[in-house]
């Protein structure tokens, strides 16, 4: 996903980020920084404070579609609907399954979001 982030910011295209800092993943905002630093992507950090989380993740690609998405930006988050442990793309079981949401968004909520960031 960063990888398409980078190219995509590199072709012209507005990309921002904002990525929430906790003490529980302390590393994740300062690697995404670092990593969009010679391109014109703007990466911006959603302070919070204590051990908790958060997953979300909005994309919003156009202006008139947005989704938002729950997993972490990594490999190991994958899966198919069939949800198999054994599955051979899985790194010698070492990966389980995941089952997560995403919603796509369309219309006036677009606007708001945009107003957001």
């Amino acid at each position: 996903m960063v990888d398409l982030l980078r190219r995509t910011a590199d072709s012209g295209v507005d990309v921002k980020i904002i990525l929430n800092g906790n003490k529980a993943i302390p590393d994740s905002f300062n690697k995404i920084e670092d990593y969009f630093k010679s391109n014109s992507a703007m990466v911006r950090e959603f302070k919070t404070s204590g051990l908790h989380v958060m997953y979300a993740k909005i994309i919003v690609v156009d202006g008139n579609e947005a989704f938002v998405i729950g997993s972490p930006f990594k490999k190991d988050y994958w899966d198919s609907n069939e949800h198999l442990i054994p599955d051979q793309r899985r790194k010698n079981g070492e990966v389980r399954p995941v089952h997560d949401v995403s919603v796509k968004l369309k219309g006036g909520i677009i606007f708001v979001i945009l107003s957001m960031i």
